[in-house]
């Protein structure tokens, strides 16, 4: 899917309605419309505040509206990921990325098997 510039805005105000009772999320919404670039996209992820919580809400409980809503930034984070993967792969190291930590492939593959 094509996303143009109002996908952002879009997707904080969504947010801002999830959280307004919360002036640091709140905050942090106004932080995220002024200054996301799609590079940015897994330090926003990994970032323990609003687009981490709404996006795996979202997934838990299949909500379509949210993830469509959410669906430029899951691009710029798989686009992310893959750059991610492509160094790594090439300085054939054996890491991956869990939710913005290192881990060893073999821990990865016990975390998967459970």
């Amino acid at each position: 899917m094509q996303y143009d510039y109002k996908a952002r805005n879009t997707l904080s105000e969504l947010c801002r309605g999830r959280y307004l009772d919360n002036e640091e999320e709140l905050n942090l919404i106004n932080e995220f419309e002024q200054n996301y670039k799609s590079q940015s996209a897994v330090y926003w992820y990994t970032r323990d505040y609003f687009l981490y919580k709404t996006m795996n809400i979202a997934l838990r409980t299949q909500d379509m509206e949210i993830i469509m809503t959410m669906g430029f930034f899951i691009r710029d984070l798989h686009e992310q990921f893959v750059v991610m993967h492509k160094k790594q792969v090439d300085q054939q190291k054996e890491v991956l990325i869990f939710r913005g930590q290192d881990v060893l492939l073999n821990e990865f593959d016990n975390i998967r098997k459970i």
